[in-house]
Parts: C-alpha cells; sequence; structure tokens
C-alpha cells in the first residue's frame, strides 16, 4: 500500500513553515463577528460616496478585519452576511456592496430595484482574491454606495421573533 501508518499525532506543530499543505487546505482564517443581535442595529444611511458598513460599537463597529498576511499565489476566500438592505424607494438605481481590499473595491453585489413600496433584502457577498506578492498587514472591509436617487438606503440586522441575525465577515486563505 501506498499509505503510510502515523497513529495518533500527539506532538507537534502544524505552524511549522517546512510543512506542505495540498492545494485546496485552509492555511489561515480571520474574522470580523460573528456579531448576534437581539435588538435592531443599523449601519449608516448609503450614499453615492463609498464608504465603510458600520453597525455601532455595540455591533462590531467598522466591518472590517485588519492585520491580514497572506502568501502570494494562495486564494482569499472572503464571505460575509452585512444585514439586510433597507430601501425607501426612490425610482431605479443600483445599491453596491463589496470588499475593499488594500483600497481596491470590489463590487460582489450589486442590486437594481425598481420597486414603488419599501423593501428590505438580505445581502451576502462571497469574493475570490488571488494573493499578490507583498501582502502583508493588510485590511480588508465591506463597503457600500449607491448610484443615485435621493431614498433612504441602510443596512439594518433586524431582530425577528426573538431570534438572533447575526453579521460576519470571514476570510479564508486557502493553499494553491
Amino acid at each position: 500500500s501506498s499509505i503510510t501508518t502515523l497513529g495518533t499525532v500527539t506532538a507537534g506543530n502544524l505552524s511549522n513553515t517546512a510543512i506542505v499543505y495540498p492545494a485546496g487546505h485552509i492555511v489561515n482564517t480571520w474574522n470580523w463577528g460573528p456579531y448576534n443581535t437581539t435588538a435592531n442595529a443599523s449601519s449608516a444611511s448609503l450614499s453615492t460616496t463609498l464608504s465603510t458598513l458600520n453597525f455601532g460599537s455595540g455591533t462590531g463597529g467598522d466591518v472590517q478585519i485588519t492585520g491580514i498576511t497572506a502568501t502570494e499565489g494562495n486564494l482569499l476566500h472572503i464571505t460575509s452576511h452585512v444585514g439586510d438592505l433597507y430601501i425607501n424607494p426612490d425610482g431605479s438605481y443600483n445599491t453596491d456592496i463589496g470588499p475593499e481590499i488594500d483600497g481596491s473595491w470590489k463590487i460582489t453585489t450589486s442590486l437594481y430595484i425598481y420597486q414603488n413600496t419599501q423593501i428590505v433584502l438580505p445581502v451576502t457577498c462571497t469574493a475570490l482574491f488571488t494573493v499578490p506578492a507583498n501582502f502583508t498587514n493588510k485590511t480588508i472591509k465591506m463597503r457600500g454606495a449607491i448610484q443615485g436617487g435621493s431614498g433612504v438606503r441602510y443596512m439594518t440586522a433586524r431582530q425577528y421573533s426573538g431570534g438572533n441575525h447575526t453579521l460576519h465577515l470571514t476570510v479564508f486563505e486557502i493553499q494553491q
């Protein structure tokens, strides 16, 4: 057989740099949250100016992770639930939400709604990003903006029937 039996490993250091992990292995994880809200929490209103989503100090503040260092060529899998988008109708304009990686914004969710009534939509964003050279001590944050209009739009974490609403931003580094 080509399988080597190791038995039970009782000591060692899995972060040893001599270990070669197979492609697809998660080699690092970073988190903002999860924040479970039992009361309603809202971010500031979105505008045509790109801004970082923020649910207040009681619910994690800015939706961002700092101090990320990853290996060139690996993938960063970014996933987040940044609440529900609340829209008070003002016509048909896009609302764009996505991660900003080291100062560069990536739109991953663009919502175009033509609706004559108020609407609330859950927003989950996912992105894959190939790690460039020198990716050291970087920040990933969730940002949003609208493309026009005068209606109210903001992200909200609403509590329903006594249940929690969970907000999170998670980044996985995947070995390639």
